[in-house]
């Protein structure tokens, strides 16, 4: 129904965009206008049919409206019921909670996650910066199975989590900057040193 609602839209949108360019570009003449407008307003089954066009594009752009805001709220918790009642989850919770614990792995430089809720489970999409590593397969399906698991315990749900790992950078310190972090370790002096 949504699909069909967005093409009846895409084609009214043309409709009118194509009309108001035929008058800009004289295709169409003001006359011509009046004609049908004096011809909606002389027959009544001419404004029977108007009318009934107009109300049901104004209904399913209410529709649209609130398909698209529906689907908006539903996405923004995660919800599950315990022994004592429902609890729900702000996906903002969780997009937090998988930075924080992805920040705790060495590797991992930077880290933006989006988290989605849907009938068919959980998708995690997860946007990284890491440091080299030796064997990124390895490491990627660690990273999936560490998320996976600790979301699992977190909120105890037996749904399929499906995450999807995105290497945006692999940052590669240079030898100038290994430099100059050693020489920075050499030249701290502790206090009190020469008593």
């Amino acid at each position: 129904m949504l699909v069909l609602g967005i093409f009846i839209f895409t084609v009214i949108l043309g409709f009118v965009s194509g009309f108001f360019i035929s008058i800009c570009l004289g295709l169409i003449r003001l006359q011509d206008i009046y004609v049908y407008f004096y011809a909606i307003q002389n027959s009544d089954y001419l404004k029977f049919i108007t009318t009934l066009v107009s109300l049901l594009v104004f209904l399913l752009w209410i529709y649209f409206l609130e398909v698209l805001f529906a689907r908006h709220k539903k996405e923004k918790t995660i919800a599950f019921n315990t022994s004592l009642g429902q609890v729900s989850v702000s996906l903002f919770a969780v997009e937090d909670f998988i930075k924080r614990m992805c920040t705790e792995v060495p590797q991992i430089k930077d880290i933006r996650s989006d988290v989605s809720a849907s009938r068919k489970g959980i998708n995690v999409f997860v946007r990284l910066a890491i440091r080299p590593v030796e064997d990124l397969p390895q490491f990627t399906s660690q990273v999936q199975s560490m998320i996976k698991e600790k979301l699992q315990s977190l909120l105890g749900l037996e749904e399929e989590i499906n995450i999807k790992l995105y290497i945006s950078k692999i940052i590669y310190a240079s030898d100038k900057k290994k430099k100059e972090v050693i020489e920075e370790e050499q030249q701290v002096s502790f206090p009190y040193r020469e008593f």
